[in-house]
Parts: structure tokens; C-alpha cells; sequence
């Protein structure tokens, strides 16, 4: 058996350095590239079962290798979800240490 495991494709808060954990953010253009940079690496390969988060994040990064493998069966696993930051989600380390200068 092989296993692939991926990230999802960059969104607007990981150029802006956000923490966003739970936040459900959708990729960028350069996202969307590297997406289907991915599914054309996995072109080809035998893919049996995808599995993913349920971000649209996720969902927009597989989309393409779902396309490519229309046989494979598609889970989504909650589970797979990163963990939120709290009133952190949306900011950067900066304005972290502003809002809770006490953790400094």
C-alpha cells in the first residue's frame, strides 16, 4: 500500500501570516495552482480512497485529484479539521501579542 498525505493549497491568510485553525477559508490563486500541480503529480497513480477534512480548503485542494480518479471513494473526516486558535483565528502573531500583551 502507498500513502499520500498533502496539505491543502495556500489560502489569503497564509500569505497574510493569519493563524485561522477552524476557520473555514477557501484557497487563493496560487491555491488553485498548486491544486492542480497536485493532481497532475497524482495523475496516473492509483488512488483508491481520498480522504479529507471538511474545510473548504480541503475540498477545493482534492477537487482536481477527484476529477482525475472518479472511481476513488471520497471520505471526509471532521476529525482531519485543524484546531481552532479562539480569538486568535484571523491574526498574526503581532496582533496576538497586542491583544494579549500579557503572554509576552
Amino acid at each position: 500500500m502507498t500513502l499520500f498525505v498533502t496539505r491543502h493549497g495556500e489560502t489569503t491568510l497564509n500569505q497574510q501570516r493569519k493563524f485561522y485553525g477552524a476557520l473555514d477559508v477557501p484557497i487563493d490563486e496560487q491555491g488553485r495552482q498548486q491544486a492542480s500541480q497536485l493532481a497532475a503529480k497524482l495523475r496516473g497513480q492509483p488512488l483508491d480512497v481520498i480522504i479529507r477534512s471538511d474545510t473548504r480548503r480541503t475540498q477545493q485542494t482534492a477537487q482536481p485529484i477527484i476529477e482525475d480518479h472518479p472511481n476513488a471513494e471520497v471520505l471526509v473526516n471532521p476529525g482531519l479539521n485543524e484546531k481552532g486558535f479562539g480569538d486568535w483565528e484571523g491574526l498574526d502573531a503581532d496582533e496576538i501579542e497586542a491583544k494579549d500583551s500579557d503572554l509576552a
